[in-house]
């Protein structure tokens, strides 16, 4: 989508404010304030997605999240700003309806992506978790046997539904900033985990059935499948980042005070 001039665009704000009360302009000012912060990171200028457009908009878009939310970005608003993004760098990019696109949330110029967040305390800058890679409520009662068997299918048919799968990594930095990394996991990784035989998988103690099973390329481990019986669902965990691409990186400053951060104890999640 084109954007208007900077004189049209000043002249609209200009005639909105008069019209605002005093707390939304405050929020607006909030809001401006948090556009004019200087941030760190870049995109990939191999990136076939992340161009210097997509980059800016989603950068501001992040900027004006942390400027009323502390939290980081979870992943329904991760679809939205994806897809705006790609908008506002003129691409056809719409999200979709799961029954029609099973495991596939964004059509972009055709091809279909599967969009993911990783935003847990525990991150690891080096390896990837994908905590609900899909349902699975065909693991219980199964034995090494029946595991491989019906994984190799089910993933086989998860993996069909999409054409490429992106992830926005979010991890507080200190002092008082979010960095964010899109990365995206190469189909082709994932598909090796459609390979695993009985011999590979070590069967859970627990009464709910499941188990867990390393992932190997040119003998090196690259992920663990973790088939979970209790909440019927796989688990992709140890998956390694160096083995995908990194598309963009940000690092978004909190505009929240230091005071407050002290009086709601959030300084301490830094």
């Amino acid at each position: 989508m084109s954007t208007p001039s900077l004189d049209t665009l000043l002249a609209q704000l200009y005639e909105m404010a008069p019209q605002l009360t005093a707390t939304r302009l405050s929020l607006l000012n909030q809001m401006a304030v948090a556009l004019q912060a200087e941030f760190e990171g870049s995109p990939n200028k191999d990136s076939d997605f992340a161009t210097p457009a997509f980059y800016e908009y989603f950068a501001s878009r992040l900027l004006i999240h942390h400027a009323v939310v502390e939290e980081k970005l979870n992943k329904k608003s991760f679809e939205y700003i994806f897809r705006d993004a790609l908008r506002h760098d003129e691409n056809t990019a719409h999200l979709t309806l799961s029954s029609v696109h099973p495991g596939a949330d964004l059509i972009l110029n055709g091809e279909r992506f599967s969009l993911k967040t990783e935003a847990s305390r525990s991150l690891r800058a080096a390896k990837i978790t994908i905590s609900k890679f899909m349902e699975a409520r065909w693991i219980r009662d199964k034995d090494e046997l029946g595991l491989a068997r019906d994984s190799s299918r089910k993933l086989s048919d998860h993996l069909e539904s999409y054409d490429r799968i992106v992830m926005l990594r979010a991890a507080y930095l200190a002092p008082g900033q979010v960095k964010y990394d899109l990365v995206e996991i190469p189909h082709d990784l994932l598909m090796l985990a459609t390979r695993i035989e009985a011999k590979d998988i070590t069967l859970s103690k627990g009464r709910s059935g499941g188990g867990s099973a390393v992932v190997r390329q040119d003998e090196e481990a690259v992920l663990t499948l973790k088939f979970d019986g209790s909440v019927e669902k796989v688990t992709i965990a140890n998956l390694l980042v160096e083995r995908c691409t990194i598309h963009a990186t940000w690092q978004i400053p909190l505009t929240i005070t230091r005071f407050e951060r002290s009086q709601e104890g959030y300084g301490q999640e830094l």
